[in-house]
């Protein structure tokens, strides 16, 4: 074997490389000089009786460290962008090992409002815009795909969407810009909000987040795909020198996998994974908190959205409403003022909603990226490293899209659209 574990930072040097080979023989080494020393031991045991407790373990890290497991593809972060690849990748026979450093699926993921727009009217970019487009599409086959293969209802349904307008002006350039993208505008439904210009889309679609990561991992795991949670990454395994560096396998505190693409998902955290292999992707947090209330009678409106705020009506009876944007790091947790201001806006939007109890707060961290665009593709001089994150206010959309799209790329097939808009070389 001739692995090369990459650590960042352990060292003044920024480097160091260690093949698992080459630790298993110094490790053998060690201990036949400790064997083979002509002075006693100063422990005031023989070091033939040392020698042997090693003997046993020797035997098994010689075995282990001839016969890992290679994967198709090693999937680092559990959220629901790599766990859709997962079940996407397994469906073409691909063998899958995801892992994750806490349990799957309990970061940004878990603390989403499953909301699915056809299309956003805050896109930085017509490519993003297209992306956008293409990930509604492919939830109408990701959805309902993915609760059969579970046999779990995730809430994936067509629920429509009232847009709420401050004035007159911001309206009128709503409307147009939703009928411009072949939408038409209908007259707010009851129970209608009060105050507000706005019109209803039918097409909007939701999904109730945390139960479709649940049918996601049941349906990975029907298929094939090893998940692997509570798993630190410390390197990756890179081999030898060329032109775009190649990465054999990754590291982590419990052990080292091998695989022939390595993609990396892991939201917020994905600068500081990628770090490890000396590599920039740059991502920045931006904390959303959530309120969680039960109506005294039952609230059944779909989606009510204006501006970055909105209210989900969802079957269970439960309205979400969000969502603040807190640039403070890593820093989890809602606020006082925070969790008011959803309230507020709630009780201003529907009355109805003033007297709602309160049966939960949370908040996500989401994943965002310097000029709003997302980061798919290969990392830059490598030719098996990629990274799909940076989805923003937007991964849960995203996910379907994004899955499938990675899964065309690093199956070497052409891509239903054109990757290169979100390259990840164009941050590093």
């Amino acid at each position: 074997m001739n692995d090369a574990v990459v650590f960042s930072g352990m060292v003044p040097e920024g480097r160091m490389r260690v093949s698992a080979r080459q630790a298993f023989a110094l490790f053998a080494n060690q201990l036949k000089a400790f064997y083979d020393h002509p002075r006693p031991c100063s422990l005031g045991f023989p070091r033939q009786s040392i020698y042997n407790l090693f003997v046993p373990i020797l035997k098994v890290l010689d075995r282990k460290a001839g016969s890992v497991t290679t994967y198709d593809c090693i999937i680092i972060g559990g959220g629901i962008v790599g766990l859709t690849t997962a079940w996407e990748l397994s469906r073409r026979g691909q063998r899958v090992l995801i892992l994750d450093r806490r349990e799957i699926g309990r970061e940004a993921s878990w603390a989403a409002a499953g909301m699915l727009p056809p299309v956003d009217i805050a896109a930085p970019t017509s490519e993003f815009q297209s992306l956008f487009r293409y990930s509604f599409d492919c939830w109408k086959q990701t959805g309902p795909e993915v609760a059969v293969d579970a046999s779990i209802n995730t809430g994936y349904r067509q629920c429509g969407s009232s847009l709420l307008y401050p004035d007159k002006i911001h309206f009128q350039t709503g409307e147009k810009f939703w009928q411009s993208h072949g939408f038409q505008t209908h007259p707010l439904r009851e129970p209608a909000p009060i105050e507000y210009p706005g019109f209803h889309i039918h097409e909007h679609c939701q999904v109730m987040p945390r139960v479709h990561l649940d049918a996601l991992a049941t349906a990975c795991r029907q298929r094939g795909v090893e998940i692997l949670e509570h798993a630190e990454l410390v390197g990756f395994i890179e081999a030898g020198q060329g032109s775009q560096r190649h990465f054999e396998g990754i590291a982590t505190q419990s052990g080292h996998y091998r695989g022939h693409q390595i993609l990396i998902t892991s939201g917020s955290w994905t600068g500081q994974v990628i770090h490890l292999a000396g590599i920039l992707a740059p991502t920045r947090p931006i904390r959303g908190q959530i309120l969680l209330l039960k109506p005294h009678q039952p609230q059944d409106f779909g989606i009510i959205e204006m501006h970055f705020r909105y209210l989900v009506s969802r079957l269970d009876g439960t309205v979400l409403v969000g969502s603040t944007m807190d640039d403070v790091g890593f820093e989890h947790g809602v606020t006082e003022q925070g969790i008011s201001t959803l309230k507020s806006f709630a009780a201003e939007t529907l009355p109805a909603l003033k007297e709602a109890d309160v049966l939960a707060t949370w908040s996500g961290l989401r994943p965002s990226t310097a000029d709003g665009l997302p980061l798919l593709g290969r990392a830059a001089n490598c030719d098996n490293l990629w990274i799909a994150c940076g989805h923003f206010r937007n991964g849960i959309l995203l996910s379907a899209g994004t899955a499938k799209l990675m899964t065309q790329a690093m199956l070497g097939e052409s891509t239903d659209l054109d990757l290169k808009p979100f390259s990840p070389s164009r941050l590093s």
